[in-house]
């Protein structure tokens, strides 16, 4: 093993709302997922998507199309605590999410 490999970041069993998940950390090949800020709401939804699905071993996209957004915030949160993102920038797809919450509520209604 290199020195390198020392550096890489291990999963890590974290608790979200309860449930405990191991969460796969990412890596430098997935900073494209983060490289354009003014994302539309679907390419946004598609980011966190493949964060969500690159960070469970093992989830199915039935899986994730069920998931609650209640439990998707926090998991967002937890993924982003897990990889060390800054406390702005999860609160910032917090947000997205609460204005895709309201929307669907709002069409709901």
């Amino acid at each position: 093993m290199s020195d390198l490999a020392k550096l890489a970041r291990q999963p890590q069993e974290v608790e979200v709302l309860g449930h405990k998940i191991t969460l796969m950390p990412l890596g430098t090949s997935d900073l494209g997922l983060f490289e354009k800020e003014d994302k539309t709401t679907a390419e946004a939804l598609k980011t966190i998507k493949t964060v969500i699905m690159k960070s469970i071993e093992g989830a199915t996209d039935e899986e994730y199309t069920r998931m609650s957004l209640e439990y998707m915030l926090a998991l967002q949160e937890a993924i982003g605590k897990v990889n060390n993102v800054d406390e702005d920038t999860i609160k910032e797809k917090s947000k997205l999410l609460k204005a895709i919450k309201a929307e669907q509520d709002a069409k709901s209604a």
